[in-house]
Order: C-alpha cells, then structure tokens, then sequence
C-alpha cells in the first residue's frame, strides 16, 4: 500500500508540470499572436519590404490609395487629346434601360487616372466595375500602377485583339451619358419637357409666322405714317393720302405747273394733265421696293412709263424706316399675348427639368437650359403679371407694342435675360434684338424735266401746259417687298450658328431618347487587348478600347507596363467564381474574369477556364546579400503558417465602442431627420387640402355672381324687348319751336283779321307760354300744348293755290292740314 501511495503521489506533481507547462505555452502563444497580427497590419505583401538592406525594383500604389478613380470626367472619344482618359468607359447600362425585363448583369470598364500628385505611373491592366448603379466602387474596384520613375518595367511588344464586341455606330455622343443617366425613371420626367425644348427655337418662328397678318398691318401703318407725298410745298403723309382718296369721288385734284417739285413714293397711280386737255400716266409701281435690296440704278429701269427716262440717280431717294438711331423690332410688332404663353410654356418646361435634375448637376449643364432656376422663376412671375394685365384689353389676343403701346413692351421686360450661350437666354435675345426694318423708294421731278410721251396726238392738238397733277390711287401693300427670310428665325443666318451650338447637346440627348425608346441601342462598341510581354517579363491585365483607333492612346502614352517574372507570385489556379460576367447570346460568347489581388481582368472568347493562373505582385528585390535572409525568414514563416492561418481564423473582431456610439449617433440624427420630414410632409398635405377646399368655395362663388349678373342681363332685356313690341306701331315726336318761328306766328297774327284784342290775347298767351318754357316753369310737352290751345282760336285761311303737305314736304306750324 505504501509503494502504491508513492505512484499516486508522483502522478498528481506530474500532471502539475504538465499544467504549468501547457500555461506556459499559451500564455506564449498569445503573446506571439498579438505581436504576429501588428506586424502583418503594418505590412503589405508586395507594397513593403521587411528588410532595410532589399531595395524593391517596383514602386507601386494602389490607384484606391490617393486618387478618386475618373469615373465623371471622362471625356468623349472625339477629343483630341494626349490624355489617356480620352477612351471612356464601356458599359452595358444604357442596353439595360431599355431591357427591363431581361437584365443584363450589371458591369462596366473604367481606366485609372496615371497622372497621381504630379507623378506618372503606368498601369497593370484597366478596372472592371460589378456594382449595380454602374458606379465604380473606390474601396473596392482598384488596379495596381507602378510608377515611371525607379521602376524595373519594359512596355508590351504588341497588343493582341482578344474580343471585337458591340455596335461601332452609336453616335459616340452616347457614350458619356453614362454619367448624366442615374436611372430610367428621372430621365422619362424630363423627356417629354426636353423634346419641346429642343423645338423652341421652330415654335417661336411658328409663332411670328402666325401673326404675320398683324405684323404686316402694323408695318404698314407704321410705314404710310413716316413716309410723306410733296406736291410743291404741300406735304402729306401716306397716311393722310390714303384718306383723302377714301373720300369723295377717290382723287385726289391738284394744281401745279412745269416748275412744281414732286415727290411721289413707291404705289402712287395717276397722271398729269395738260391746259389742252392733253393728259399722260404717272405710275410708280411699287415692286421697285421688292426684295428691300433696291438701288437708284434698279429703280430707273424698272420705272414702267416712257416719261421717265430722262430721270437720273439724283431723282430717286430712299426714306429708311428702322435705323441704328431709330430702331424697331419684329417682336414688338407680334401679339403679346401669343409670345407671353409661349415663354410661359417654354419656362415650365426648363423648370420641369431643373426639379427632376436637380440631383445630377453634370446633366443640367450638359443641357444648358438657362443660366439657372431663379431666372427661370423671376421670368415666368413677371410674364405672369403682364399677362394678367393685357387679359383686361378687350382685343388681347391681337394686342401688340406697336398697335397699343400702353399695354407695355415684353422688350424691356425681358432685355435683361437675354443671352447667347444659353436656350432660354438666346430666345429671349432674339424676342428682344431682332430688328425690322424698311426702305421706301420716291420719286422726285418737275414736269418740265419729263420727256414727252411717246403717242400721235390728233391733229391740231398741243400738250400744252402743265397745269393738274390727279392722283387716282396708292397701291403699295408693303408685305409684298419684304423678303420671307426676315420672319424666319432657323434660317436666319444671323441666328442659325448660334441655335446650332446652344441645341446640339440638347438633339443629342432626346435623340438618344428615342433610339432608347424604339429599342434602337446595342451594346456600345467594345474591344479587348492582351499585351503581349517581352522576354523576362509577365502582362498580368487586359486592357479595353471603345474604338479600335483608342489603341493608339494606349501605345502613344505609354500606359500599359510588364513586370518582371520574378516579381510576380502565383497564388492558384483561375477557377469558376472569378468569373463576374458572361455574354453568350446568338452564336457569340465571351466572358470576363477578376484577379482580386491586382484588380485587373482577362477576357476569354471561349466557356472553359483561362490558360495560366491568378497572379499577385510581391515584393520585387535586386539580387543582394539579404537572399539568404528572406530563404530563412521564409522557411520560418511556413513553420507557423499552420498556426497563423488557424489563430486568423478563431480571431473575432470586436466592435469599437465608439464606433458604436457614432452608429448610435447617426441613426438618431436619421430618425430626427426623417420626422421632421414626415411632418413636413404632413404639413403640406394639409396645405394642399385647404387650398383646394378654398378653390372649390372661390369657383362656386363666382358661378353665383356669375347667374346673379345674367338673370340680372335678362331682366333687362325682356323690359328692353316689351317697351319695343309695345311702341312698334308709335311715332312719338318731340317739337320744339324756335324762336324765330314763334315771330312769324306772330307777324301772321298781326296780319289776320282777328280784333286787336284777339290779338294780344293771343301774342300774350305764346309770349308767357316761351318765358314759361324758357324759365323750366314748365315743360316741353306743357308748352305744345298751350300752344295748340291758343292757336285753335285762329281762323281757317284760304289754301286755295297751295300744295299738300305730304307732297311737298312743307312743314306747318301749329296748323292742321286738311286731307
């Protein structure tokens, strides 16, 4: 028993050992753990080398490190330029909008800027981008670059072709609207506002074409009233001639002599006559004016009447309505009303664009719209108040400047928008700043210098002397001369460069729509190449070109590098998963694969697997001395690799408290944020409501004012309608006799046989009668009265010789007339 306590006595110190010992171990463990895990957070295979005696033949950096990849600046292929960022990204993002309901899996190529901090790099191969939105993720979507200066690099001997993918006719336009297009729905908001924006310019030409009938009689009045006819010192408007031949017989007859000067315009009709009688044409025809390009040379030959040819240059002159000093715009001559909707529709459709786009900044100054949405707001209030105004005229729909100045010029509002770089802008410049202007042709002689008409007077018969100049008509209907070319608004070649500029991104864009719309897009052209690398050294990436020419910006700027051999690690073989996009449609297959170690891709045309391997880029040493270094280090290395791979494995990362406390922070401010929103929006609701409810109440209001005035108007009528059915068969008079006539009866009652008594009773009784009536002591109807009472005291007279009343339409006064 003794001997068996020993064993047991000896087991229980043993298995402490062994305890003590196991501690020890992990308490090593631990230690070594915690000092192996700061050091690989410290150190970057391939970026860093642990050794100060190495010296790396690479100088690498990763494009996430210092720069934001260029992914909204890329410019379209059509730009000449050294810059390799010239070649823009590809994507399938435009094909899916108008697939909605066969998706694509989402993928795009970007190129890394090479230019970082003033230093050039080259680069490995381009990015491939799998996020949905199309955006390149910059945490995640990276490429390796390698500087220029210091690194042990050779440029590819050539570039093979490894896929010719797409449609290389898509205007390349297109290409950059990857950047303005954040989704189909946004863009579908404004298509509509952005087709009727691109057709401003043809509806404002529309517009003035519509008027031209108020447009042509508003010339011509200004015209006939600044243009004058002389006949010797006599001057006369057009005008004033115009209404004088209105009048009367229609000719205008007056005196002159060999020596009187005339000035006759362009339209003038008739002739001179002579003290013999002799009378010969004078027509001015007013077609000389035609096309307003007219000189004194053209006017003399196109002068219709013999008379004229000994007329000289000196003889025509020109009056110019519209000058630098005097000007006059077309605009002001087109109804106001019709310009003001116009710009009203035109402004509502820039500030559809403005609320929809106002997340993508790129797109609204792509479009180049206006200068910016207040303007846009400031000019559809102040339109607003002046049509509220002209909306009071009673002829407002044909209410211009120049027919009724009162009504305000839309000049002088809007002058201070105009502009040539933007839509709105250049519309308003030209509303504003397109002229109108005429020349007038005269014709101005003496009789005496005339040449004698070329006819056989009848013999005996002389010209004679001048002696009348009638004028038997002005024709001249002014719209008839003005080329078309000065209502045109596209056409104009002052206007058409300008348009062209200002609506080309505008075209693009909604032509771009309706190929979306009609199903119309592919793919956008795609081309893949794999550099090929020199002896000694390995291509790791492919790189893609839009065009084929796009090859050539690669090659001139030295983009693409191969690394050598040594510096290239295999980590394993491609497999399945690091393929992130497959096309196999159609008879034709390509497929692209991800290397997540350097952030390049390869493409193959084929279904199997890439020949080779997934590579990374380690840590690119010069032969030295510190080989057998690193072959020690390394063989130490694989010792714990077991150990690492397992501590990294159980190794959980635990949250940072403050990290948490600032997620907590930031959801609170969410939560903060988005209640103040729902009220706001509940707000507004109500707002909305209360106006509506105060519309309906507003709007049935006015129908009751609105009944209440008519049956008003009705009433009206219908007393209006039985006073005249009852007086349709009354005559009703109103005689007042005049003074003068009141002597006579007076005179005649001296004259009659009455006594005198008789007669001053009488003479008395009108004389109170017309002081009565001339005092308002009476009226007028009293007055008649007393009047017919005391005439009924006269005698009948004898008519014999007289004629009846109703045949000579003699008037008798206070007299009945027998029948």
């Amino acid at each position: 028993m003794k001997n068996l306590d020993i064993d047991i006595n000896i087991s229980k110190n043993t298995l402490i050992t062994i305890c003590i010992i196991i501690i020890v171990l992990i308490i090593f463990r631990c230690i070594y753990v915690y000092y192996f895990q700061e050091t690989t957070n410290n150190i970057t295979e391939g970026f860093i080398i642990n050794n100060d005696a190495a010296k790396d033949l690479l100088s690498k950096l990763k494009s996430t490190q210092l720069q934001e990849i260029n992914s909204n600046t890329l410019n379209v292929p059509s730009i000449t330029s050294t810059s390799e960022n010239t070649i823009v990204p590809w994507s399938n993002k435009i094909y899916n909008m108008q697939n909605p309901l066969v998706q694509t899996r989402p993928i795009s190529f970007y190129k890394p800027n090479l230019t970082i901090l003033g230093q050039q790099y080259y680069k490995l191969g381009d990015i491939v981008c799998q996020e949905a939105n199309y955006t390149p993720n910059t945490t995640k979507d990276y490429t390796l670059l390698i500087k220029k200066t210091g690194s042990d690099v050779q440029l590819p001997t050539s570039f093979e072709l490894v896929l010719d993918f797409g449609d290389t006719n898509i205007n390349p336009t297109y290409y950059q609207y990857d950047k303005f297009i954040t989704d189909i729905d946004s863009f579908n908001k404004i298509s509509t506002s952005l087709s009727s924006c691109s057709t401003a310019f043809s509806d404002l030409e529309n517009i003035i074409k519509s008027s031209l009938t108020n447009i042509k009689t508003d010339l011509s009045t200004l015209i006939f009233n600044n243009v004058n006819i002389s006949i010797g010192t006599v001057n006369q408007t057009l005008t004033s001639l115009i209404t004088n031949l209105s009048l009367g017989d229609g000719i205008v007859n007056t005196n002159i002599s060999n020596s009187t000067v005339l000035v006759l315009p362009s339209g003038i009709n008739g002739y001179i006559t002579t003290d013999t009688g002799i009378g010969f044409s004078l027509l001015i025809p007013e077609n000389i004016d035609k096309g307003q390009s007219q000189t004194e040379t053209s006017v003399l030959q196109l002068l219709p009447a013999e008379i004229y040819r000994t007329l000289t240059s000196s003889n025509i002159t020109f009056t110019q309505i519209g000058t630098s000093a005097t000007p006059y715009y077309l605009i002001d001559f087109v109804p106001t009303l019709s310009i003001i909707n116009y710009l009203i529709s035109l402004c509502n459709n820039i500030k559809n664009v403005y609320n929809n786009g106002i997340g993508n900044r790129n797109l609204l100054t792509y479009l180049n719209l206006a200068s910016n949405e207040n303007d846009v707001i400031t000019i559809l209030a102040s339109l607003n108040t002046l049509k509220t105004t002209l909306m009071t005229y009673n002829n407002s729909s044909s209410v211009s400047y120049q027919n009724t100045p009162t009504s305000g010029s839309i000049r002088s509002l809007l002058l201070s928008y105009n502009s040539t770089t933007t839509l709105l802008g250049y519309v308003i410049n030209i509303i504003c700043n397109m002229p109108i202007s005429y020349k007038m042709t005269s014709v101005n002689f003496t009789p005496n210098i005339l040449a004698n008409p070329m006819i056989t007077l009848p013999q005996g018969y002389t010209f004679g002397t001048v002696d009348r100049l009638i004028i038997t008509g002005f024709n001249n209907t002014i719209a008839k001369n003005i080329p078309s070319t000065v209502f045109n608004v596209t056409t104009n070649p002052t206007f058409t460069s300008t348009i062209s500029s200002i609506l080309s991104n505008l075209n693009n864009i909604t032509n771009f729509k309706t190929q979306l719309n009609n199903q119309s897009i592919d793919y956008f052209p795609l081309q893949i190449y794999k550099p090929i690398a020199p002896d000694g050294y390995t291509s790791l990436g492919h790189v893609f070109c839009n065009l084929s020419s796009d090859l050539n910006n690669i090659i001139n700027n030295n983009s693409v590098a191969c690394i050598p051999s040594h510096c290239v690690k295999v980590m394993r073989p491609w497999v399945a998963n690091d393929k992130i996009f497959e096309y196999n449609k159609n008879g034709i297959y390509w497929a692209i694969y991800y290397n997540p170690y350097i952030g390049t891709f390869i493409s193959t045309k084929t279904p199997q697997l890439p020949e080779g391997s997934v590579c990374k880029v380690v840590a690119c040493v010069a032969k030295c001395k510190a080989v057998d270094n690193l072959q020690k280090a390394d063989d130490c290395a694989r010792k714990y690799y077991n150990l690492n791979q397992k501590s990294l494995a159980n190794s959980k990362i635990v949250p940072d408290i403050v990290s948490n406390q600032e997620e907590e922070f930031y959801l609170q401010k969410l939560r903060v944020n988005s209640d103040s929103i729902t009220k706001l929006k509940t707000r507004a609701q109500q707002m909305q409501i209360d106006i509506d409810k105060a519309n309906i109440v507003n709007r049935e209001m006015n129908k009751n004012k609105l009944q209440t005035y008519v049956d008003t108007q009705k009433t009206n009528i219908d007393i209006i309608m039985k006073r005249l059915i009852d007086d349709n068969n009354k005559i009703q008079t109103n005689i007042n006799v005049p003074s003068s006539v009141l002597n006579d009866i007076i005179n005649m009652i001296k004259n009659s046989l009455l006594s005198e008594d008789q007669k001053s009773e009488l003479i008395s009784k009108i004389l109170k009668s017309q002081n009565m009536l001339n005092n308002n002591l009476m009226t007028s109807a009293e007055y008649n009265a007393a009047i017919s009472q005391a005439l009924n005291s006269c005698p009948e007279y004898d008519l014999t010789g007289l004629v009846r009343k109703d045949l000579a339409s003699d008037v008798c006064y206070g007299c009945d007339v027998p029948q």
